[in-house]
């Protein structure tokens, strides 16, 4: 029905646990019954449960600020690196954090 996928992000002057949000996709029946942002405030939750502290993502803020998520100014935080190689990041305009509740 849908999956929500976060990977680990470094940065060097950052003292907290980081992780980007990217990929997430829903089956497109299914979408707009609330199953994607489900997905995203339990994988939030585990995340802070575990210690991650910031999520950040690229995308739409009207979609994710309903879990939580806000727009940053461009100059706030550097384009995301995963630590894993081969990964993309969504070159989507809007750069949104999420700091942990």
């Amino acid at each position: 029905m849908g999956a929500v996928v976060f990977s680990p992000l470094r940065d060097a002057q950052a003292a907290h646990r980081i992780m980007l949000l990217s990929p997430m996709a829903g089956a497109t029946a299914q979408q707009g019954k609330g199953i994607g942002q489900a997905l995203i405030r339990h994988a939030l939750a585990r995340l802070a449960a575990e210690g991650t502290q910031i999520a950040v993502t690229y995308g739409d803020p009207a979609f994710y600020g309903r879990t939580g998520f806000c727009a940053v100014p461009a100059h706030g935080l550097g384009r995301p690196k995963p630590e894993r190689r081969g990964l993309a990041t969504h070159p989507r305009p809007a750069f949104l954090h999420r700091p942990a509740r």
